[in-house]
């Protein structure tokens, strides 16, 4: 019953009155004993037994599992088509395409005429423009084909509009599908093979018309700007049309999109790029007004520590204290505590509390690959610049043995071997020739992909103006 009870309790109060509703309609059911089931279920205080709910039902039958997962099975296939049926209800274009399509296949053509027409008008005044709109616009053409041709084969058809929809459609769906393979494959090294794109991206380069096209020109944009970071004109273009074009997309594409485009901040941050800061958090923040930020309700815990790490960058303290305190309940249970610490901690040291900082950093207590090394290179800036040596090695050499033990860190262990090797060399700055100094420095400036070659920077003018 695990996964009838699943599906009886994720049910709202109204739902549940629309369900035994929909369950005592003998159009949908004639089962006395599915109806009986459902109705002892949603009366009982507390969750019934099995063999409590079978006794319910069949007072004078002994139980037995197989009789009582067929009755489960029942109940929950009726629940399973009121979803359906719910989810129809509140789609009126799929009503007047499904109805359409039954008045085809019925010969009526008045019938079908007057039902695609009102389905075309729908369509129009949908607000959205994403590639679920296109492909139900090459539905519908599709259909109307089928009709014309039929009636008489001679006259002219609409196959131009079946085509370009169907262009529409898949390119925007290709390229929306290449944008996330890309962000997965950079994120956890995965590898997908996109069939077709270089084709797509050459078409869409060489046809006005498609960039003309909202959804095209949207995910055309973003997947030339995360592919090619260091080319910002095309995160400069893609921020405007986000700006212009984002209610013409779902709710959940326009996370989607935000979330892109967020990443491709991040990632110029981590490159260095320190003037993304303020596009990132604007990002965020819009993000986070609009609703974005949460995925079934939770937040993930690495859009909460990007949005305080770059508060904190910003001087956003106050801002980012309400943050930490009104969200951290948001996030996963695991990580409500560690993370909480790990953010103040992280606004305290940019704040210049470091003593302050580092007894909440002390109470970070995770196995999250993320959260221990952002903890550990807090820790490793306030020892070296509270010259606290003896902790300062110890920490580095931890550090070290944490990378070499984990194989899976992608991209970010670079960063961190990185950051053990200069911050080594930056202790023994002082004591340096000039030029083995003047190395150091240079070696700085060409580290890529080194999240704190700011601090660093900073700490070696400091080194050697002492």
């Amino acid at each position: 019953m695990t996964k009838l009870n699943t599906f009886l309790h994720d049910l709202s109060p109204v739902e549940c009155k629309k369900f035994q509703e929909f369950v005592d309609a003998d159009y949908f059911n004639r089962r006395w004993d599915v109806r009986r089931l459902l109705a002892y279920w949603l009366q009982s205080k507390e969750k019934p037994t099995e063999a409590e709910c079978f006794a319910a039902v069949y007072p004078e039958r002994h139980f037995t599992k197989k009789d009582w997962h067929l009755l489960c099975s029942r109940l929950l296939k009726l629940g399973e088509q009121f979803l359906t049926v719910e989810a129809l209800q509140r789609d009126a274009p799929q009503q007047k395409l499904l109805l359409s399509q039954a008045y085809r296949k019925r010969q009526q053509p008045m019938a079908f005429k007057s039902t695609a027409v009102a389905a075309e008008k729908l369509l129009a005044k949908a607000a959205l423009r994403d590639a679920d709109y296109w492909q139900r616009r090459h539905q519908l053409a599709d259909i109307y084909y089928d009709f014309i041709a039929s009636q008489n084969r001679k006259r002219r058809t609409n196959l131009q509009e079946v085509s370009d929809t169907l262009d529409y459609y898949f390119i925007t769906a290709k390229l929306k599908t290449a944008c996330l393979a890309h962000a997965r494959q950079t994120i956890n090294e995965e590898h997908y093979d996109i069939h077709l794109l270089e084709a797509i991206l050459q078409l869409v380069e060489a046809s006005p018309e498609l960039q003309a096209i909202s959804s095209v020109q949207v995910y055309y944009l973003c997947y030339r700007a995360i592919t090619e970071q260091a080319n910002e004109q095309w995160f400069t273009k893609l921020r405007h049309v986000i700006k212009a074009q984002s209610s013409q997309f779902s709710r959940t594409e326009q996370r989607d999109i935000f979330l892109l485009a967020t990443n491709y901040c991040i990632r110029r941050l981590n490159a260095g790029k320190t003037a993304f800061i303020r596009e990132a958090f604007e990002l965020y923040r819009l993000s986070l007004d609009a609703g974005f930020l949460l995925e079934d309700g939770v937040m993930p815990e690495s859009t909460f520590s990007n949005l305080v790490t770059l508060a904190a960058k910003l001087g956003e303290y106050e801002w980012a204290e309400y943050f930490v305190e009104a969200n951290s309940p948001l996030l996963k249970s695991v990580f409500q505590e560690p993370l909480s610490h790990y953010s103040l901690g992280l606004l305290l040291y940019h704040a210049g509390q470091l003593d302050q900082s580092m007894r909440h950093l002390a109470q970070v207590d995770t196995k999250a690959s993320f959260l221990l090394l952002g903890t550990k290179t807090l820790q490793a800036k306030i020892y070296y610049e509270q010259q606290e040596w003896d902790a300062l090695d110890y920490l580095l050499e931890s550090l070290r043995v944490y990378l070499q033990r984990h194989k899976d860190l992608g991209y970010r262990k670079r960063n961190y071997e990185q950051l053990i090797y200069f911050v080594r060399k930056l202790v023994e700055l002082p004591y340096q020739s000039k030029s083995k100094q003047q190395q150091l420095i240079e070696a700085l400036d060409q580290a890529e992909g080194l999240t704190e070659k700011e601090w660093l920077k900073k700490m070696c003018t400091q080194a050697l103006g002492r």
